[in-house]
């Protein structure tokens, strides 16, 4: 099969989905793998990098989408659209069941319209667990602290606070909003540099985990509006690692009420970046102006935090997909999904349809049975 490995077009994203061990990989079972020219630079992967590996440099952005099965970080863009073909099958983060609908039911429209077959990192499902979307949260998670201790910083709008412990200081308060994958890599980072952390959840056996994980030193709190509320209120920095669904309902864990009680300067980090989100105060910004000031408490919400280490970020991407990527191009995607139960719950569009239910709910579309579908595909 053609792999085709795009340049991401998104502003802030230097992520590459495949690394040069990768494309090896896929080389040596039989695949042409095309990538475009400076795609892997940023992540630190040079055009000679992927040469020695076995691929094949483009440097046109047209040709890349010529190829059988594109793999790719994030969405394809409105200005892509026109590059879609028939059959060609997609594998990237489309996030189709999750918020802003509006932009994504028009992405949706685009490739069913193009008939291609849309394979989505994040709905893939293994035994309860979401093995593509993991290591992504992590990350976020993580370095989401980071940026928050940095933008805690005074010149930077923040109340001057340093997270970590120095003798006779009083150690800053980081609350951190969902125990799952993005929450799990926050307390990681929070607790490593010295921070007071609380973990909130509505989950009492995952509570219950992140005690044994961490030994003790997290405190772990039922997330109701009232331990919610007084613990964003004494926090030095809050990051959210909750992301809505659109078929369940929208109540804001943070409102602009409990925002307005927040120490001025502290930080407030949402990895989600829904505008209807768990956080009301929350707007979308991007790498180039990462943040802004909401009743005195600075909010960092860049919706692709791992962009900004796109080396370890690809690497770990690279490394969770591959088995996937693989697959597919071994098997073509009808024998893989038949063959492949975690691969089948990727599959969000084909034959210009909808074939992941909860996928077409959230954009209030047409979904058709997969299982149909293969009979006659």
């Amino acid at each position: 099969m053609i792999v085709g490995v795009p340049s991401e077009v998104k502003s802030g994203e230097n992520r590459v989905a495949l690394t040069p061990q990768a494309v090896e990989a896929l080389k040596e079972n039989g695949h042409r793998i095309i990538v475009e020219k400076d795609a892997g630079v940023a992540s630190g992967f040079t055009n000679e990098d992927y040469k020695r590996a076995g691929a094949e440099i483009e440097a046109s952005h047209e040709k890349i989408f010529e190829s059988e099965l594109i793999v790719k970080v994030k969405e394809v863009l409105p200005k892509e659209y026109g590059l879609l073909k028939e059959g060609t099958i997609i594998m990237a983060y489309l996030h189709f069941t999750e918020g802003l609908l509006g932009s994504k039911r028009a992405f949706a429209e685009a490739l069913i319209k193009a008939k291609v077959v849309a394979f989505s990192y994040d709905t893939v499902q293994a035994n309860g667990l979401t093995p593509l979307l993991a290591p992504m949260s992590e990350i976020a998670g993580h370095n989401g602290v980071i940026m928050g201790a940095y933008h805690l910083q005074t010149h930077l709008g923040g109340e001057g606070v340093m997270i970590g412990r120095m003798a006779g200081c009083r150690p800053a308060e980081v609350v951190i909003v969902g125990g799952g994958s993005v929450g799990t890599g926050a307390a990681k980072a929070a607790v490593g540099l010295g921070a007071n952390v609380t973990v909130l959840d509505v989950n009492v056996r995952r509570l219950n985990e992140l005690n044994e994980i961490f030994d003790g030193k997290v405190t772990t709190l039922v997330s109701d509006r009232h331990n919610v509320e007084e613990s964003v209120k004494k926090a030095d920095l809050v990051v959210n690692g909750v992301f809505f669904n659109p078929l369940r309902t929208r109540k804001r864990i943070v409102t602009k009420e409990m925002v307005g009680k927040m120490k001025p300067g502290s930080v407030i980090v949402d990895i989600g970046c829904d505008p209807d989100g768990p956080i009301e105060t929350c707007q979308e910004t991007h790498h180039d102006h990462p943040t802004f000031t909401c009743d005195g408490v600075v909010h960092y919400c860049v919706p692709n935090v791992p962009g900004a280490v796109p080396r370890t970020a690809s690497q770990a991407l690279s490394n969770a997909i591959l088995p996937y990527v693989m697959d597919v191009a071994n098997k073509g995607w009808v024998k893989a999904v038949s063959e492949n139960a975690a691969l089948r719950t990727g599959l969000n569009i084909a034959s210009g349809s909808f074939v992941h239910r909860e996928g077409a709910s959230c954009q209030k579309m047409e979904y058709h049975d997969l299982e149909e579908l293969l009979k006659t595909a």
